[in-house]
């Protein structure tokens, strides 16, 4: 009988309507490939930011505070001009053009947040100490001077305590200070194309850093981020057992985020952006993220789906799209309601697509976002995943600053070891695109593991982690 069923489409009648990926590309040479103009990213007010920092974008923020810290200056150089003599005004146009843009790209490819953090930091240092900050490093005295002044400004870090609210004068992690450091370090040298100081000049400041990790408390509650606990799916039947909204639009917008990040272990942003970031229709989920696919022999003659995804944590912005699977739990004859099984994570994603695809022109499933805030008006934020987290966490009474963006992450990967034991190693690396080592990078994905995966996270069973025996006081640290 399964002999007899096609691969390449789905049989009349055999199954309710689904996208099928010619409908999704079908006029796409026509496209046109030029987004929309991207939203601007909901700025988040730190304690102390003025209305000033509040209404500009981190890469502004940061530019105007590297000014502010008076570490856009020549380092002892006499400033001349660039150009020679012959040089027209329209050329002298073109080349301070080309300055411009090639400082906004190289601003625009470091952390402009952190960055702007850590500036702020350095600008009250200076006031406090009020001293010339770096000098020329082509000398040897220079380049000690310049790493004496990273040096003081590390222990001024730890001498004044945290900024945050309710942790205000507490430790500062060393890891977070160190961060500080570099970005100053990293700035203030590519601003003047030259390394302020050197390795073999770092001698004290490892010293430091290694101090002030001890004295951390050994149990991380000094820890700026804190570890965040996982949502497993136990905790998703729970919810839908509650009544969860899955009929709304909305509610079945969330229902499909969270069964999604929970399958695919997404990290928050990868459903939509980073909330440092502009939407970017190259690199988020969009309607033609999709692709569904027809039941086959791999996948039990259930019908299935391809996700794909552009991790988010892209050190090297490689932009190299990964497509992950997913399966129905049950065949359309077993189970012909969409959205019957709560933890079919292929019927939240069609109902969620048949949803946006009325509000979503054909022409702009390349474009528009998938996922979208509350009120609809720009693409989903990792804040979003968040949000997500916590509110469904506080329905089953968690304690909501335990869980974040990456909770789903760590349930989904937490449930697929379960599900599939010690075999399902080299499937979570895949599926959760994690880094592995050279001989791996060979390895090829099995596209049956990844649909048995699939549908196997749902049935894991109620077996607790080892945190919840912690009851929310103790996060496991990733091992490195």
């Amino acid at each position: 009988m399964g002999e007899e069923r096609t691969t390449t489409s789905l049989a009349a009648g055999s199954g309710p309507h689904v996208p099928t990926y010619e409908s999704l590309i079908k006029g796409a040479a026509s496209m046109s490939r030029e987004s929309p103009k991207p939203p601007t990213p909901r700025s988040s007010k730190k304690r102390g930011a003025t209305a000033k920092d509040a209404a500009e974008l981190p890469a502004a923020r940061a530019r105007r505070l590297f000014k502010e810290s008076g570490l856009a200056v020549p380092l002892g150089l006499q400033q001349t001009s660039n150009f020679e003599s012959a040089a027209t005004n329209l050329q002298r146009d073109a080349v301070a053009n080309l300055e411009s843009a090639l400082a906004s790209h190289c601003e625009d490819a470091a952390d402009a947040d952190r960055l702007a953090t850590a500036l702020e930091w350095f600008k009250d240092f200076r006031t406090a100490t009020g001293i010339v900050p770096f000098v020329d490093p082509a000398t040897h005295a220079g380049k000690i001077y310049n790493q004496r002044t990273l040096e003081l400004f590390a222990e001024y870090i730890r001498a004044s305590g945290s900024r945050q609210r309710g942790r205000e004068g507490q430790l500062v992690s060393s890891d977070t200070i160190g961060s500080y450091v570099s970005a100053i370090k990293t700035a203030t040298s590519r601003a003047q194309r030259q390394q302020i100081t050197t390795p073999e000049h770092n001698i004290l400041l490892p010293l430091l850093l290694k101090q002030m990790r001890r004295e951390q408390p050994p149990d991380g509650s000094d820890a700026s981020r804190a570890l965040k606990l996982g949502f497993r799916a136990r905790h998703l039947r729970q919810i839908a057992d509650q009544g969860f909204d899955r009929s709304s639009r909305r509610g079945v917008e969330l229902w499909a985020a969270a069964t999604l990040a929970h399958n695919l272990l997404l990290r928050g942003g990868e459903l939509g952006r980073s909330s440092k970031k502009a939407w970017d229709h190259t690199r988020g989920l969009t309607l033609a993220s999709f692709v569904f696919c027809a039941p086959c022999a791999e996948s039990a003659w259930c019908a299935w789906l391809l996700a794909i995804i552009v991790a988010i944590k892209d050190t090297f912005a490689r932009h190299k799209p990964m497509r992950i699977p997913i399966r129905r739990r049950k065949t359309w004859e077993e189970q012909p309601e969409v959205g019957a099984d709560p933890l079919d994570t292929y019927d939240a994603v069609l109902l969620a697509w048949r949803e946006r695809a009325k509000e979503v022109s054909p022409h702009d499933y390349h474009t528009a976002p998938f996922f979208t805030t509350a009120d609809n008006s720009s693409a989903w934020t990792t804040e979003d995943s968040k949000n997500l987290a916590r509110s469904m966490g506080l329905r089953l009474g968690m304690e909501p600053r335990h869980l974040g963006g990456k909770s789903f992450r760590i349930g989904g990967a937490t449930d697929m070891r379960e599900a599939l034991g010690e075999g399902s190693k080299e499937t979570i690396k895949q599926r959760g695109r994690w880094a592995t080592d050279v001989a791996e990078v060979y390895q090829r994905a099995l596209i049956k593991s990844h649909l048995d995966a699939s549908v196997a996270m749902g049935s894991a069973q109620a077996s607790r982690d080892l945190e919840e025996f912690c009851n929310g006081s103790w996060a496991q640290p990733a091992l490195r």
